[in-house]
C-alpha cells in the first residue's frame, strides 16, 4: 500500500482464490490455514476517524513459499502501487516485511496481518508498525569476531576465528570456516528490531537460497564493538547458548555499501567452471562474498573478506583477510565496478590472469 494508504487506522480486504486448492504450502506459508495461491481483491474496507470508505478495485496478491506481491493502480495517485517482500508467522499474525516497491528497494518496514480464512479466500485485516532503523545503539559498518563463547548442559566453551560481519542498509552477512565441518559457514540476509531485539532472517546461506528463518539477537554495544547473545542456538546436533564478542573495523561507507547477488558472468575461463553463483556484500570498507559452482563434476564452496578502497580514478582495491582459497591473506585485486541505477552493480576484475566480468543485483 501507499504511504497515504497507510494513514488510514484500519483497513480490511477481502480477497477471493484463485485455484486455491491446487497449490502447495510452503515451509512459511501465507497462513496455518491458507494455501499458497493467487487472490483478486473484491473489496477494502478503510476506516478513519470512524469514517468508513469502500473500494473496489482491479488487485491481485499472491503468496509462495514464504514470499508475497500485489500491485494496483491506486485510486487517489493514479500510478502504480506495488509491494513485495518476505511473509512470516508471529503470534498468530502474518508479518509482511516489504523490499520492493514501485520505487525500488525498501528496508525496516514491518506490517502485522489478521488473517480470517473464508469460504472463497481471506479477510485480511492491518494495523501498521512504525518504520524500524538498522539498529538504534550501533551503527552500520564491518566488525571481525574476537571469541564466541557457547555454553551447553553448562559445559562453556571459548572458541576463536577468522570471522567477519557487515551490518549495512538493513542487510547482513557473515563468514567464517567451520570448525567441526570444515567447510564454509555463511550467513546473508535482513534485519530489524523489535522489542528491543535484533532480528536476522536469513535469506542465503553457504549452500543457497533460505526462507523461513529468523534469529533473534541480544545486542549489547560495548566501547569497540558488540556483544551478540543468542539463546537456544541449534547448530549440527547441538542446542547452545552463545555469546559472540565483535570488534569494529575501521572503513568509511560508499556507494557499493549492501548485499549483492549475482544474475550473470563472462569469463575467458573457457568453461571450467559452471554453476556459478555468488552472494557478496560491501559495508564499512570491508566485503565478504560467497560462492558456489561446479568444478570437473564436483560442487566447490567458497567464502572470502578482506577491506576495499577506492581511489582517486575509481578503481577499487580487495585486500584480502581470510578465504577458503589458499594464500588469500594479503592478496590484493583490482576491480573496475559501476552501479546502473541503485540497484545493479558490475565488477570486472583478472583472475588468474584471465577477465571476468560479473553483474549483481541488490538484495
Amino acid at each position: 500500500m501507499s504511504l497515504k494508504s497507510l494513514l488510514f487506522t484500519a483497513a480490511f480486504i477481502s480477497l477471493l482464490g484463485c485455484s486455491a486448492d491446487d497449490e502447495v504450502s510452503a515451509p512459511v506459508t501465507a497462513a496455518p490455514t491458507l494455501a499458497d495461491g493467487a487472490f483478486m481483491l473484491a473489496d477494502v474496507t478503510l476506516t478513519e476517524k470512524g469514517e468508513v470508505t469502500v473500494l473496489k478495485r482491479a488487485q491481485m496478491k499472491i503468496y509462495t513459499k514464504g514470499r508475497y506481491m500485489f500491485a494496483f493502480m491506486h485510486e487517489d495517485t493514479t500510478k502504480p502501487d506495488v509491494g513485495a517482500g518476505l511473509t512470516q508467522w508471529k503470534d498468530g499474525a502474518l508479518i509482511e516485511s516489504p523490499i520492493f516497491n514501485q520505487d525500488g528497494p525498501l528496508e525496516g518496514l514491518h506490517f502485522s496481518l489478521d488473517i480470517e480464512k473464508t469460504e472463497g479466500g481471506f479477510l485480511q485485516s492491518i494495523q501498521v508498525s512504525a518504520p524500524v532503523t538498522a539498529a538504534p545503539t550501533l551503527a552500520d559498518g564491518a566488525f571481525m569476531l574476537a571469541d564466541v563463547t557457547l555454553t551447553e548442559k553448562g559445559e562453556v566453551t571459548v572458541l576463536k576465528r577468522a570471522q567477519m560481519k557487515i551490518y549495512t542498509k538493513g542487510r547482513y552477512m557473515f563468514a567464517f570456516m567451520h570448525e567441526d565441518t570444515t567447510k564454509p559457514d555463511v550467513g546473508a540476509g535482513l534485519t530489524q528490531w523489535k522489542d528491543g531485539a535484533l532480528i536476522e532472517s536469513p535469506i542465503f546461506n553457504q549452500d543457497g537460497p533460505l526462507e523461513g528463518l529468523h534469529f533473534s539477537l541480544d545486542i549489547e554495544k560495548t566501547e569497540g564493538g558488540f556483544l551478540q547473545s543468542i539463546q537456544g542456538l541449534e547448530s549440527n546436533g547441538h542446542v547452545y547458548d552463545m555469546v559472540e564478542t565483535w570488534d569494529r573495523q575501521q572503513g568509511s561507507a560508499s556507494a557499493f555499501d549492501g548485499l549483492w547477488k549475482l544474475q550473470g558472468r563472462a569469463s575467458e575461463e573457457g568453461g571450467e567452471i559452471v554453476e556459478f553463483s555468488e552472494i557478496k556484500m560491501f559495508g564499512g570498507g570491508h566485503f565478504i562474498f560467497s560462492q558456489r559452482f561446479m568444478l570437473e563434476g564436483e560442487m566447490q564452496q567458497h567464502f572470502g573478506f578482506g577491506e576495499f578502497s577506492i581511489d582517486a580514478e575509481g578503481v577499487v582495491t580487495e585486500t584480502g583477510i581470510a578465504s577458503s582459497f589458499e594464500d588469500f591473506a594479503g592478496t590484493q585485486h583490482k576491480l573496475t565496478m559501476e552501479l546502473i541505477g541503485e540497484n545493479e552493480l558490475n565488477q570486472t576484475f583478472l583472475w588468474d590472469g584471465k577477465s571476468i566480468t560479473q553483474s549483481y543485483i541488490r538484495q
